[in-house]
């Protein structure tokens, strides 16, 4: 049976996991993705589309308007950020978009870096109104 640093060592080792996915949207007619930032999109057969800042708009057509002109996309099309968070429905999120259209309806799968997802979960769970020493413990 391992010592107790042994399984001190254990406890607190170097996660495998590089980035984590998170369902931050299903079963959506329509999406708004945007950025205050020029972003990129890409969908499965390498088309790339780069888009000015500001929110598109789009049903499960996967449709897009950029600059006037109307793209036809194939899923999954991958959201990449430039020097902004990207926002769907209005809400920012660090890391990147994975949007997908089945049976006529939108899912977003957010895809981040397990340190960046840790920098925007911790805050929502530990409110700097807790005590300092909880806050200290977390």
């Amino acid at each position: 049976m391992p010592g107790p640093a042994t399984r001190w060592r254990q406890a607190f080792a170097p996660s495998p996991v590089a980035s984590v996915r998170v369902l931050v949207a299903d079963g959506r007619t329509q999406l708004a993705i945007g950025s205050a930032a020029a972003f990129t999109a890409r969908d499965a057969n390498g088309k790339t589309l780069q888009i000015p800042k500001g929110t598109v708009t789009f049903g499960p057509g996967l449709r897009i308007t950029v600059n006037g002109t109307q793209h036809a996309l194939t899923g999954p099309v991958r959201f990449t950020r430039g020097t902004k968070n990207l926002t769907v429905g209005g809400k920012a999120y660090r890391g990147a978009f994975v949007v997908r259209s089945s049976g006529g309806r939108l899912s977003v799968v957010n895809e981040v870096g397990l340190d960046q997802y840790v920098y925007g979960v911790v805050p929502n769970e530990m409110p700097s109104s807790w005590a300092p020493e909880a806050l200290k413990a977390q």
